[in-house]
């Protein structure tokens, strides 16, 4: 199952991690979003992590770009350099997996999402679909 969201902003669903191949990034392949794995146990049977989407539209060109021209040497160009995440205008979704039988079998898995919203309630909008 998989799940995708969308802020308002955005041209298009949010379903994966925007990266950036070798070529255009400064330091190879590299995913320019913010995720955490907060808790699994040992098997993976179980797991939840946080990702992390702005409520502003997702800046894609403005950390292709200068990742792109800033070669080898230059300084790497994160999400939160964007200033999108500022004063807190995020989505923070948490999203937990935990298998119920012991062979990993599509129908036995438990996707819950859940959503909070951070910033001015009038930039709280976040729809999600799986």
């Amino acid at each position: 199952m998989g799940h995708a969201a969308w802020n308002g902003q955005d041209d298009r669903l949010k379903e994966r991690l925007f990266g950036l191949t070798n070529g255009e990034g400064n330091h190879g392949e590299d995913a320019k979003e913010y995720w955490w794995a907060l808790d699994a146990t040992p098997t993976h049977s179980w797991a939840r992590h946080l990702y992390r989407y702005p409520q502003a539209a997702f800046p894609y060109d403005e950390l292709r770009r200068p990742n792109a021209d800033a070669g080898l040497e230059g300084a790497e160009v994160r999400l939160a350099d964007t200033g999108v995440l500022d004063g807190g205008r995020g989505h923070d979704g948490r999203r937990g997996q935990a298998c119920l039988a012991r062979h990993l079998d599509p129908d036995s898995r438990l996707q819950p999402p859940e959503g909070r919203s951070s910033g001015p309630p009038h930039d709280n909008r976040l729809t999600t679909t799986r």
